[in-house]
Parts: structure tokens; C-alpha cells; sequence
């Protein structure tokens, strides 16, 4: 009896929310569970809804993006139809070609470390905090603590390196001679205004992505499957913290107390 080879598909793997830790394990597992070639899957497109996060989430998902290139030799697009900013743009530049409906917003390069000033509220409670350091630098972010020079200078000197790593990226994936510097100064800006800075490849949405992947791959009608990531489910408690303005400090406490 003979049996038929798949027809020639393109992957679809959506990637929305705030890219953490978590995010990257699920779309790592993925990649690494599907059968690509006895699926017949010629080519992968990344669907990107995000507000960001964390950087060093997106920069494993790329990893992982080169490892199956490497392996498989598929083409791989990144398509954001809404919101791609900060992480989430730093993870489309890990494709081979980025999309996005003019008005999508993008950019927000940049990294940002922070924390809350306490002890004004606490001094009117009588609260007393005590703890002692290893070293001086050692929590320099507690929500206790007193800011030092010497503290201020070193989360500067690492916000700065990790916004440095962003810009070398966008440099190397864009091919870039030299990156404008509005391009990088943590501001948002439309995926239009991000064509003219020759940041993504064209303006148009999901159908743009599917056209270049299967003229890439050189197949006619593809089929396109969704891949699905098992990622780890959130609280409602957890999605409504992330929302308000001090969200992650009021979760915190939440936990400690309980």
C-alpha cells in the first residue's frame, strides 16, 4: 500500500501576554515536541501579541528559533496585527522576517528595573524594618531599603548593559550599519514609522506573512496548522495585579501573608 506525503504546511505558534520565564519553557517544549518533517511543516510563523517583559524570556525563545533553523532549515516570519513592544519586539527580530499592520504599535527598546519606597508609609504605621546584608550592595531593590550611590550607579550600569545587548541585536538581525537613535530611546512608535527606520520588512498582517513564508519555501496552497504551547495558567488574581499600578507590590504582600 502506498502512502502519501504530507502536504507542505506552515506552522502557526501564538505568542501573546507577557513574556516571562514560563513563556519560554511552553514555546521551548513545543518546538521540541512537534514532528516537523513528517508533518510536512516547510516553514513557521511567529503570531506575536504582546506587551512584553522580560528580555532575557525572549532572548531563550530565539535561541530556540536558531536551534530548530539549524536543524530543519525553515523559513521563519513574525507577524504583530496589534502590539509587539519592548521583549516582545526584541523576540520578533529572532525571525528571518518581520510584518505588521501599519498601526501596530512597536519599539520600547530598552530595559527598566524598579521597586517601591516604603518607609514614609511605613514610619507613620511604627513600622521598623531591620535586616542585615551579606554585602552593601546585596538587595538593593528591597522596598526597605535606602538608595546608595553606589546602588544607583550598579542597576544603571546593569539596565545599561541589557539595553546595550538589545541594540547590538537589532544591529546584527537588521543588518544595520548604524541604529537611529529614536529607534532605541525606549520610546513606543507604529510598525509604520518602524519601516522607515528599516526595523521590519514590510507593513501588512497575517496574509503578508503567509505569502513571503510560502514563496520562501517554494510551495503552492499550503496548509496552515496552529501549534499549540502548554503554558503555565495564571491566577484571575494574578492578571488583575498585573494591571494595576502597584500590582506586583500588592501581590507580594499577598503571598507573605499567606
Amino acid at each position: 500500500m502506498l502512502f502519501s506525503s504530507p502536504a507542505p504546511a506552515i506552522a502557526v505558534i501564538n505568542i501573546t501576554g507577557r513574556i516571562s520565564d514560563s513563556t519560554a519553557l511552553a514555546v521551548f517544549m513545543a518546538l521540541r515536541r512537534v514532528e516537523w518533517r513528517k508533518r510536512g511543516i516547510a516553514a513557521l510563523l511567529i503570531r506575536i501579541c504582546s506587551e512584553g517583559g522580560s528580555v532575557a524570556a525572549a532572548q531563550s525563545i530565539c535561541e530556540g528559533l536558531q536551534l530548530l533553523k539549524e536543524e530543519t532549515g525553515m523559513a521563519m516570519a513574525a507577524v504583530v496585527e496589534d502590539i509587539a513592544v519592548s521583549a516582545a519586539f526584541y523576540l520578533a527580530l529572532g525571525t528571518d522576517f518581520i510584518t505588521a499592520t501599519p498601526a501596530a504599535s512597536m519599539g520600547a527598546v530598552g530595559a527598566v528595573v524598579s521597586t517601591y519606597d516604603l518607609n514614609d508609609f511605613e514610619a507613620k504605621l511604627g513600622i521598623k524594618y531591620r535586616s542585615v546584608r551579606s554585602a552593601p550592595l546585596k538587595n538593593e531593590l528591597d522596598i526597605h531599603g535606602v538608595e546608595t550611590e553606589a546602588g544607583r550607579l550598579a542597576l544603571e550600569s546593569l539596565v545599561g548593559d541589557i539595553h546595550a545587548q538589545f541594540v547590538d541585536w537589532i544591529r546584527a538581525r537588521r543588518r544595520l550599519d548604524t541604529v537611529p537613535a529614536q529607534a532605541v530611546d525606549g520610546r513606543m512608535y507604529s510598525a509604520r514609522q518602524a519601516l522607515e527606520m528599516g526595523l521590519i520588512d514590510s507593513c501588512g498582517g497575517i496574509a503578508t506573512a503567509l505569502t513571503y513564508l510560502a514563496t520562501t519555501a517554494q510551495i503552492q496552497q499550503p496548509q496552515v496548522v496552529l501549534i499549540e504551547t502548554e503554558q503555565r495558567s495564571r491566577s484571575l488574581l494574578d492578571t488583575v495585579l498585573d494591571k494595576l499600578p502597584f500590582g506586583r507590590l500588592i501581590g507580594g504582600v499577598v503571598k507573605m501573608l499567606s
